[in-house]
């Protein structure tokens, strides 16, 4: 009986040694992330998101966005302006993963140019932003056309909205009545 004790005895502390060799080949398995990026919806807006995928290490993560000066639970960061952010992880047991440069990006502004005609027409034209542009007015309605004809002497105010309803500056026009009558000559 003494021999099983003693062989029992032994096989305990290989059991407890190898479980602690498994416990610390987990703990220094690298802390990684991935993220994913959604980038700001208009120029200047703070409509950024990221969101954090961490593995290895020991579960129990906390996410940081600059560069591990704070930490919070949740692995996403929303409401981010477009810039670089230093995101980093950090295990359970403390354990930090590199730091990953993330870049969130923004459209380029929209703006609005315009062109005129002997017809009495105004084009509006613009670029930036997301394509898929409408245009406004004075105080109407969006419309797809870019083109207004018809117009009197007088003020007008243009502005366009892209794709991701984005707003243009609004862009003031004066007509004088002067430009209503010039001669044109159209060439084909």
């Amino acid at each position: 009986m003494n021999t099983k004790i003693s062989k029992f005895a032994m096989i305990i502390p290989m059991l407890l040694v190898m479980m602690f060799s498994v416990a610390s080949m987990k703990a220094q398995t690298n802390v990684t992330a991935t993220t994913i990026v959604a980038n700001v919806l208009c120029n200047g807006g703070a409509t950024g998101k990221i969101v954090v995928t961490a593995s290895g290490g020991i579960p129990g993560y906390t996410y940081s966005d600059n560069g591990g000066t704070s930490y919070q639970a949740s692995n996403t960061f929303a409401g981010l302006t477009a810039g670089t952010y230093p995101i980093r992880v950090k295990d359970a047991q403390g354990h930090l993963s590199i730091i990953y440069l993330v870049v969130v990006g923004q459209p380029t502004p929209i703006t609005v140019t315009t062109s005129g005609n002997c017809d009495s027409c105004i084009k509006i034209i613009a670029s930036g932003g997301t394509p898929g542009y409408n245009y406004k007015m004075n105080s109407g309605a969006f419309q797809s056309s870019n083109t207004y004809c018809g117009l009197a002497a007088g003020n007008y105010n243009f502005q366009v909205r892209d794709a991701n309803n984005c707003l243009s500056s609004i862009i003031a026009i004066r007509i004088n009545a002067t430009q209503l009558s010039a001669t044109c000559t159209h060439t084909n």
